[in-house]
């Protein structure tokens, strides 16, 4: 009896031990798992609130050094040219000296029609000029971009002038010229260090300042033909509606199986949209920089 007491007690630890073992195993699985979620949650809040700290950043840079710009332009117009009234030939040629001291590249006045009456600088045509006619009508300051004669692109300025009301096409606004190259200088859009860049682009997806890698005209394009394990039509769906909305859009795309966190901000006086972007495997190596300045 005594033996089979044995047996039966030794099967009931065995059974216990496997229970106990089981059960152990099953909750450090849950923790696991949880703790990975946990973990990826709180990577995911941390680079959202990483690359909206610096999309914003870099949008506010350029509000103020575009804002400078535009300024220096209305106050050429104040201090230079007359009101309700042809501009003179000493005029201009003070309206040019003004300019290029400031380093513009093009200056010229844009009329009703569309046309510029180009006062030094290469001819230039707008890439969308309706936005950019309706902003000035309204007594709006805007900034754009557009084509010299030699298909250069120019990021034009411009600022309501209304001079000489009496003409079939009068002056809409003073715009002045500078090459796009001054965008990407000026806000360091492509950051090699930490490997953080950022670009520009339209409503319709069309580059105005593209990164280095970009290897198609439209972004959009450029998604729907990289992203990988997921419909990229919710992507590109997704920045359309932020877009109308004038709203920043933020999210995490696997691009050629690498993740990368978005994030995308309407510039001011313009129809632009700054993109910036942050590979998610140099997260920690960008906040570990940020924490040593």
């Amino acid at each position: 009896m005594r033996g089979k007491a044995k047996i039966k007690t030794t099967q009931f630890l065995k059974t216990s031990l496997i229970l106990v073992l089981t059960l152990s195993l099953s909750i450090f699985t849950f923790l696991a798992l949880f703790m990975s979620h946990q973990s990826a949650s709180t990577i995911r809040e941390i680079s959202q609130m990483y690359m909206s700290s610096m999309g914003d950043q870099i949008a506010m840079h350029f509000e103020t050094t575009i804002g400078l710009r535009l300024d220096q332009l209305v106050s050429m117009v104040q201090t230079v040219l007359p009101a309700d009234a042809h501009a003179s030939p000493s005029q201009e040629q003070d309206l040019i000296t003004n300019a290029q001291a400031r380093d513009f590249t093009h200056l010229a006045f844009y009329r009703t029609d569309g046309s510029f009456d180009m006062m030094y600088g290469a001819e230039v045509e707008l890439t969308d000029p309706e936005p950019f006619m309706a902003s000035v009508l309204a007594g709006e300051k805007k900034v754009a971009i557009g084509n010299d004669a030699q298909g250069n692109r120019v990021i034009l300025l411009g600022v309501p002038s209304t001079h000489a009301p009496t003409e079939e096409h009068p002056c809409a606004a003073l715009v002045a010229g500078l090459p796009a190259s001054y965008i990407s200088d000026t806000l360091a859009l492509e950051e090699d260090g930490n490997h953080v860049y950022s670009f520009i682009i339209r409503k319709d997806g069309s580059f105005v300042i593209r990164s280095g890698d970009a290897f198609r005209e439209n972004y959009f394009d450029r998604l729907r033909n990289t992203i990988t394990g997921t419909d990229p039509e919710i992507y590109v769906t997704g920045l359309e509606d932020a877009m109308d909305r004038e709203a920043s859009y933020s999210d995490v795309l696997e691009i050629s199986g690498e993740r990368q966190h978005i994030y995308c901000t309407p510039l001011p006086s313009s129809e632009w949209y700054l993109i910036t972007v942050l590979p998610y495997g140099q997260l920690d190596k960008s906040l570990n920089a940020l924490s040593s300045h």
